[in-house]
């Protein structure tokens, strides 16, 4: 019986050099490209060749000592900087990458993913180094930016890279902006371009109408996803129809239900909504079943994941008003006891 297995096991093994190019290929590529030189780099010359493949496509994350215009040996030498395909960095060494992209944008030409932070402490001349290098990636359909210190409410460089990211000459279709603190300026998009290139766009921390006026500028949009921050401003009326919109995910701060309605005025294909966060007790939409009716009509997949919890005894009270009128509603539940109060509204529609 061991003789038969063993014999049985020895027949079905088989060489690395056996399977496919293309099982290797893909299975290479889920390795960070560090991770990748030092598993593979120095095993055979059938390894050798995988990792300088035209076909691999590498992700690499910029490590301190990589910020010069010369490399170091490892594990650049074992690779094929043209086969970069997604590209990143920690926010402690921000300033490595985009010095990086400065002698290196003309090689990146497969480069599809880029990952940035611009660090204020120079955040003039990282601008300037990221829009220069972008104008050299030919390929390149995601780009994040982080600026995660908080933004100073006169500083133009921000505005300035937002003015020129969404223009036309990049064929970026994908954008991701975290940028603290823009909630506080007032953005203006008077003078920017129509951008037909851009299908999905996440922004955190906006106000409807700073939201709004980033969107006059994206009329293919397909995909949105942000921080709705409260805003005290009332909602400006706004010629727009994004036809292409179909799908919204939308993170609420006690923001008023008809900027809710406003995104399903602005899409008329929409098909997919989802909203979390915190509702407003100083709107009372949210607690009346036929707004909600009206926000869904027409959308094929819906999540609703909304709460309160209010500190005031008047607030309370309010709430206990509108939940009287409630209790046998399914997407309306809540808990109380002594010490708090807490509603929740939950929505999920699948057709």
């Amino acid at each position: 019986m061991t003789d038969q297995h063993t014999k049985f096991s020895s027949s079905m093994s088989l060489k690395a050099e056996e399977l496919p190019v293309e099982i290797w290929l893909n299975v290479l590529s889920y390795f960070e490209g560090h991770d990748l030189v030092r598993s593979f780099s120095c095993l055979n010359s059938f390894f050798n060749r995988l990792l300088h493949s035209s076909y691999l496509k590498l992700h690499m994350r910029i490590r301190v000592n990589e910020s010069n215009r010369k490399l170091p040996d490892s594990p650049w030498s074992h690779i094929n900087v043209e086969n970069i395909y997604s590209l990143a960095v920690g926010r402690r060494k921000a300033n490595c990458l985009l010095r990086f992209l400065r002698w290196h944008a003309p090689s990146l030409k497969n480069l599809s993913f880029l990952s940035v932070y611009i660090r204020k402490s120079s955040d003039y001349q990282n601008i300037e180094l990221l829009l220069s290098a972008l104008s050299k990636l030919p390929f390149l359909n995601q780009l994040r930016i982080k600026y995660v210190t908080q933004l100073d409410p006169t500083n133009d460089y921000i505005m300035k890279l937002l003015e020129n990211i969404f223009q036309d000459k990049f064929p970026i279709e994908k954008y991701s902006l975290t940028i603290n603190g823009l909630q506080k300026r007032r953005i203006k998009t008077n003078r920017w371009s129509i951008n037909p290139m851009i299908k999905s766009l996440y922004i955190s921390e906006i106000y409807m109408n700073n939201c709004l006026s980033i969107l006059s500028c994206t009329p293919q949009i397909q995909s949105l996803k942000t921080n709705l921050m409260f805003s005290s401003d009332p909602v400006e009326p706004i010629s727009l129809v994004l036809n292409h919109l179909r799908k919204v995910h939308l993170h609420i701060l006690c923001n008023q239900f008809i900027e809710l309605l406003a995104f399903k005025t602005l899409a008329p294909n929409l098909e997919s909504l989802s909203i979390d966060g915190y509702l407003s007790n100083r709107d009372e939409n949210y607690f009346h079943e036929h707004m909600w009716n009206q926000l869904f009509t027409n959308l094929k997949h819906v999540q609703v994941n909304l709460q309160h919890s209010p500190t005031s005894s008047s607030v309370k009270t309010t709430l206990r008003d509108y939940i009287a009128k409630l209790y046998d509603k399914p997407w309306f539940s809540h808990y109380e006891n002594e010490d708090f109060l807490i509603v929740f509204i939950k929505f999920k529609l699948v057709n």
